[in-house]
């Protein structure tokens, strides 16, 4: 019998303690694990992440016999009235969630609520904190909602509000920073004397920026998390955290498949598993370090470097290496060397394009590039081929026994090479990942689709070029109007789909003909240059910005609210500020600038822009009056 895992990646103990749950129930039964790393459908991070999901669609019916779906991370990037219809494309398998209910489907949860309430309460009662804020990601998750409705009782038990107590951040240590450094948080300006984190990684980041500002945990502030990861015992504080007791639900949802592959017509359960507050030293508690091996100790930290070290020459020897049966003979030296005793990898015919947001059709035929195990190094004829969605690998090749089997995808840029299977070793599955990343960027940049490549990136780069002259400002490099109709459209739309409101913002520079004037049209062309400099300091990468024409601009800010607006506008003279005071211009660049709040009744870009124009012409007007 054969499970299938789907798992956004291996960075964090979260993700380590799913494989293991679920590992330790396959071992025991005599079931064959593959793990597909697949990160989630609409993946918001790095640029061709999301080129892990291609492998959701190597999970088929032929290849394994039921899915362990970690439904939370699956469904992470999904607005929340999808979620049902994205989980149940892959009931042509028996499929059990984890982390999330689905209508029809056996899921395993953590029953958090009330631990999370003994929280609060412990922060409030035996720490004495009276302005508790949490930190949450801006998400549809049943989980967080759950979390926050939690924070909402409590606050409103105590006749206080709730919303503007709330810190929003991803799941991850800089975006925390980042959070916080958006709010100025200092110590003469600490909000709060606890800050309650929807994760550790979190909590981890909002610790370390307290550190770098003078403020002290838990004395100035208490932080907590969520998750209860292996640091929490070793950091410095260590970190008061609730235990999800990951491990226990996902060896739960193991059994459950396997229950319901032998039973096809048993009923389907939602079952919880009660999770653990562990109180530490971040929220004033002491507590003893576990037994567990410290990761600090001085072998581990060897054993990393080497690990390091080996990753570093495997990446050198591949990058210089341009003969096919060198660069096989090379990966599997090192993949041995790394500990990976069996892997198998499988190349189509050709690359196959896979755009952001769409499916991907796997190809019907791929070859052996390399195969081999402890036993064998196999080599296939030029002319063997498999179909992946009906054999993952061939009949006569074997994995290493009791051992999980890992699938990724190979691919580097926008194309898709193949699909690589391998049992890890005892390197951290970190570094695995970096491995197999660098192996597909080394098959496609160095060695098999050379030609292949540089033809399909040729056309890529003619449709680039139309692209850049149809929906961009040639001297600024910003979007035209025409591109900003374009894209803003939208991504108007995506964000109202996801629950989200935000903000057109229309900008004009200040005294551009006072500019063109004095010092020419080249002085005039610099400083709108220099604006859009100033404006892509301030907003985010995702933000559209665009020259409408002038010394006009337009802005799209998805998520971008009243309050944070008024946060903007200070960042907005601060870059006005840092680019004058660094420019040699015998003139000083400055923006004025308005904002109108985007909602479901209030959606249409020609009429958001008019608003947007008269607020910022009046801001003008008053800017002009301070000055006089």
């Amino acid at each position: 019998m054969k499970f299938g895992l789907f798992i956004q990646d291996f960075a964090s103990d979260y993700s380590n303690n799913i494989v293991k749950g679920v590992r330790q129930y396959c071992v025991e039964h005599g079931i064959q694990l593959f793990i597909f790393t697949i990160r989630s459908q609409n993946w918001e991070n790095g640029v061709f992440d999301y080129q892990h999901f291609a492998c959701k669609f190597l999970a088929t019916k032929n290849n394994i016999d039921g899915l362990v779906l970690v439904t939370n991370t699956y469904c992470q990037h999904i607005p929340a009235e999808k979620h049902f219809d994205a989980v149940r494309e892959l009931t042509y398998l028996p499929v059990v969630s984890f982390g999330k209910e689905i209508h029809g489907i056996s899921s395993v949860n953590s029953y958090v609520k009330d631990e999370f309430r003994k929280l609060f309460i412990h922060l409030e009662k035996d720490h004495g904190c009276k302005k508790i804020y949490f930190m949450m990601p801006d998400t549809t998750s049943k989980d967080i909602l759950d979390r926050l409705d939690v924070f909402r009782e409590f606050m409103e038990e105590r006749g206080e509000t709730y919303e503007d107590k709330i810190i929003y951040a991803n799941y991850i240590f800089t975006n925390a920073k980042d959070a916080l450094e958006a709010l100025r948080i200092s110590k003469e300006n600490l909000l709060f004397d606890a800050l309650v984190c929807c994760n550790d990684s979190m909590a981890f980041g909002c610790i370390d920026y307290f550190k770098n500002h003078g403020i002290r945990v838990p004395e100035d502030v208490k932080v907590t998390g969520l998750d209860n990861q292996f640091m929490c015992d070793y950091s410095v504080p260590s970190l008061t955290s609730i235990d999800m007791r990951v491990v226990d639900q996902c060896y739960k949802t193991a059994q459950i498949l396997h229950e319901e592959i032998l039973n096809p017509g048993q009923e389907r359960k939602d079952y919880y598993v009660d999770a653990k507050l562990f109180l530490r030293g971040s929220c004033g508690c002491e507590s003893a370090v576990t037994t567990a091996t410290n990761p600090f100790s001085e072998g581990n930290l060897v054993r990393l470097k080497d690990q390091v070290y080996d990753y570093q020459y495997f990446l050198q020897d591949l990058h210089l290496t341009v003969e096919v049966e060198k660069f096989k003979s090379l990966t599997i030296q090192y993949y041995k060397k790394f500990g990976i005793k069996s892997c198998i990898c499988c190349i189509y015919d050709k690359p196959q394009v896979m755009l952001k947001n769409e499916d991907f059709k796997v190809p019907e035929k791929a070859k052996i590039f390399f195969a081999y195990n402890s036993d064998n190094v196999f080599n296939y004829d030029e002319g063997f081929c498999l179909n992946p969605k009906e054999n993952l690998y061939p009949a006569d090749f074997s994995f290493e026994k009791d051992n999980e089997v890992v699938v990724m995808a190979l691919f580097s840029h926008e194309f898709q090479y193949g699909y690589i299977l391998y049992t890890p070793g005892a390197f951290n599955y970190n570094i695995y990942e970096l491995i197999i990343a660098t192996t597909g960027i080394s098959l496609a940049t160095n060695i098999i689709f050379a030609k292949q490549v540089q033809e399909t990136e040729n056309l890529s780069t003619e449709k680039r070029t139309l692209e850049i002259k149809t929906y961009f400002d040639e001297m600024t490099g910003a979007l035209n109007r025409s591109g900003f109709f374009n894209y803003a459209e939208t991504a108007l739309h995506q964000s109202l789909e996801q629950g989200r409101t935000g903000g057109v913002l229309f900008a004009d520079m200040d005294h551009l003909k006072l500019i063109n004037d004095r010092y020419g049209h080249e002085a005039g062309d610099s400083a709108i240059k220099g604006c859009v400099e100033i404006l892509k300091s301030v907003f985010r990468s995702q933000d559209l910005i665009a020259r409408l024409g002038g010394d006009e601009f337009v802005i799209l800010a998805c998520g971008l609210n009243p309050s944070g607006y008024e946060n903007l506008k200070k960042r907005l003279e601060d870059a006005e500020k840092r680019y004058n005071q660094a420019s040699t211009a015998p003139y000083d660049v400055s923006i004025s600038i308005g904002y109108v709040e985007f909602t479901k009744e209030n959606c249409v870009i020609s009429e958001l822009l008019k608003q947007a124009d008269k607020v910022q012409y009046e801001e003008k007007v008053r800017h002009h009056k301070n000055r006089d």
